[in-house]
């Protein structure tokens, strides 16, 4: 027996039945056997971290600390019922914080979301929040369960419920509480935080609630509506166990009738399925059957054809009545001929159209493109016009520039020292007139103190001869002192900008300096007067 299904036919493979929905848990799909003839594998396994195991009966356990081992925790969960503990471990075989739980059934899986998990709700209609346990780390285990392991689940706490009562399931979850706890306190593993209670109704309310069953709030009382508020939630009335029972049942029916509805809506459209690729599969095979059929009678007339036994049977038009199949062919080949030329017509017509309409847009991108390319001169003119104005402002600026410093800047006649400049110096004329002006200035104390200064040219030259001066003085005062002394540059500066003379400086200096101040004096004047004078002549 071929563990793969049936092999595929020449229309592919056929049709397999899906697997229906199964109402309740489901088993699990079979696994195919090893392939006949194998060859052995020689590739290592890698190591398997965990068994496969039972969605319906298994939890998702998550959080755990480092103070909590394997077996406390086995020993934990096998309160609530017979129990495996497994925890998922690395390629290194080293124990991660997370694990899986399996029971037996699926009835325990009530107790752990209600003893371990403490699942609750804050009010009626609320969804279920859990509450765990606080450990002596601060930590909180995680436990997830699985959708159909919790309606399993439901399933089996509604047929307790149905056997034994309410009571029995709510003093079962209160001995299956006391004991959890019991364990955590006397381990050492519970901590400080005492246990949340959640106000309502018991443990047991809240499960059925959460399974469509309504039950009394316990007082039965109705609220006091206020004028103006949300109108009050119907309060839960109290049901009897047949009620509940009932109810129960009820429940069951539906979803039974539900399974049953989703059954009848899958086999129908697996029938209409199968139908389909059946009826493709009739229709390909009568093709393939007619094809064969014309083919081996024509092979077989035409093995067997004798022109003179067709000739004497007559049953041929063409031997029969040569003249009539003439004029039938000639019919034929005339249609076939019309049929052409209509053909012929149809597509030079469609030729004419798709080129028309090829020339027409070949003639709206020409138009379009010529459109582009005026526009792009048009710019591109008005770009030369504004170059050539700003060009032409250029050169005027220019002009004026030049005509500017051709003019007299001044005729200074001062101690033989005015010079008047009425032309643009050259390079070497302006090198060789700042050297005679730097020759000309005195070094000696009492010249440097009788020069007059020209103050108007030096104030004229702003900031920026302040700040060169400044930065000279700073300089200065560091090489006399040995450090920077703003108050020293302060006082410098603001004596020259009252126009007080060199003579001056030396009196006040020379208590800082000493012999030092003659000197530097004569440094910073000589400076004061180059700036003064060379502003004055032209050569700044």
């Amino acid at each position: 027996m071929n563990p793969y299904g049936p092999p595929p036919t020449q229309f592919g493979y056929p049709p397999m039945m899906t697997a229906p929905p199964v109402f309740g848990s489901m088993a699990p799909l079979p696994i195919p056997g090893p392939v006949p003839n194998a060859a052995p594998a020689t590739i290592e396994k890698p190591p398997v971290l965990h068994p496969t195991l039972d969605k319906a009966t298994t939890a998702f356990i998550g959080s755990i600390p480092d103070s909590a081992s394997d077996s406390w925790l086995e020993t934990l969960f096998k309160i609530l019922g017979p129990a495996k503990w497994t925890r998922v471990v690395d390629i290194s075989n080293a124990p991660l914080n997370f694990g899986f739980v399996s029971f037996e059934s699926a009835y325990p899986l009530h107790f752990l979301l209600q003893a371990v998990a403490r699942e609750s709700r804050t009010e009626p209609g609320a969804p279920l929040v859990p509450n765990p346990f606080t450990l002596k780390n601060g930590t909180q285990l995680l436990i997830k369960v699985d959708v159909g392991a919790r309606t399993a689940a439901v399933d089996q706490v509604a047929r307790v419920v149905a056997e034994k009562g309410i009571k029995a399931l709510e003093e079962e979850e209160k001995v299956m509480k006391e004991k959890v706890e019991k364990y955590l306190r006397d381990t050492g593993m519970l901590g400080k935080e005492a246990p949340a209670k959640v106000a309502g109704s018991g443990d047991a309310d809240q499960f059925l609630e959460s399974i469509g069953v309504t039950t009394s709030s316990g007082n039965g009382a109705q609220p006091s509506q206020s004028q103006g508020s949300k109108p009050a939630k119907r309060p839960y009335t109290e049901e009897t166990d047949e009620e509940v029972v009932r109810r129960l049942e009820k429940r069951e029916r539906e979803m039974h009738q539900a399974y049953l509805e989703r059954m009848s809506r899958f086999e129908r459209t697996e029938s209409q399925r199968i139908q389909h690729i059946t009826q493709t599969l009739s229709s390909h095979t009568l093709a393939q059957q007619t094809h064969e059929h014309a083919r081996h009678h024509l092979q077989t007339f035409l093995s067997t054809f004798d022109d003179d036994a067709e000739s004497a049977r007559q049953e041929h038009d063409y031997f029969r009545d040569r003249t009539r199949w003439i004029h039938t062919r000639s019919h034929i080949l005339r249609k076939e001929r019309e049929s052409d030329t209509r053909d012929r017509l149809l597509e030079r017509e469609e030729r004419a159209r798709h080129l028309a309409q090829e020339l027409e847009s070949t003639r709206a991108d020409r138009e379009r493109l010529a459109a582009e390319r005026a526009e792009a001169e048009e710019r591109m003119r008005l770009e030369q016009i504004e170059r050539e104005r700003m060009e032409r402002l250029r050169q005027e600026r220019e002009v004026e520039m030049i005509e500017r410093q051709k003019e007299v800047y001044h005729a200074v006649a001062s101690g033989g020292h005015g010079i008047v400049v009425g032309r643009i110096m050259t390079m070497e004329e302006r090198k060789k007139a700042i050297e005679e002006l730097v020759a000309s200035l005195p070094t000696e104390l009492e010249a440097v103190c009788a020069w007059d200064v020209k103050w108007e040219f030096l104030e004229g030259g702003g900031e920026v001869v302040l700040n060169k001066i400044r930065g000279f003085v700073g300089k200065k005062v560091v090489e006399a002192l040995g450090e920077a002394d703003e108050t020293v540059v302060d006082f410098v500066m603001t004596s020259i900008g009252e126009r007080k003379g060199a003579r001056y400086l030396v009196d006040e200096l020379v208590k800082l300096l000493d012999d030092e101040a003659a000197v530097f004096v004569c440094k910073l004047w000589r400076m004061v007067m180059y700036e003064s004078e060379s502003r004055a002549r032209g050569l700044a």
